[in-house]
């Protein structure tokens, strides 16, 4: 007698382990992001930061020239990044599900806050060596979000 094999349920693709991980750690730097935005756009706000700022102007020079600038810049930078966060999220928990679409949205949530911060160095209020330091610093933020695109690059063939 022929063995036939009967399977009523619907084969479904499982998420790789690397996929998996790389989606976990993304949730947890995206709630790091998203707190870090939170306490940029709430607590940079008061009377104490402005106090810190003198302070530190007064120990290493005149590091900030504008603080009403760097301020209103920090909040700007907390707002692109709370909405890129939560672009992120999309774009991961869609990858999560094997969408090859979440990783082109993660694209632009993981690349938009480095370039808009890029974009307002110039109202950063740093002067002199501090703003090349900055903008060293800037150019340095891309590596963790490309190593992240490439690694989630490196899975979308797993994704439909």
């Amino acid at each position: 007698m022929e063995e036939q094999d009967i399977n009523p349920l619907p084969v479904t693709k499982k998420r790789p382990e690397f996929l998996t991980l790389l989606c976990v750690l993304s949730f947890i730097g995206i709630g790091f992001s998203f707190f870090d935005s939170l306490v940029k756009i709430f607590l940079q706000t008061s009377s104490n930061l402005i106090k810190l700022l003198n302070q530190i102007n007064s120990v290493f020079g005149n590091i900030i020239d504008n603080q009403g600038e760097y301020i209103q810049t920090q909040h700007i930078i907390g707002f692109i990044a709370i909405i890129a966060a939560l672009i992120c999220l999309a774009g991961v928990i869609m990858m999560c599900k094997l969408h090859k679409t979440g990783y082109f949205i993660y694209i632009l949530g993981e690349i938009a806050p480095p370039i808009a911060v890029i974009l307002l160095a110039g109202y950063s209020g740093f002067n002199g060596i501090y703003a090349s330091v900055y903008m060293i610093s800037l150019m340095i933020s891309f590596i963790f979000p490309i190593a992240f695109i490439i690694m989630y690059g490196l899975n979308l063939k797993h994704m439909k």
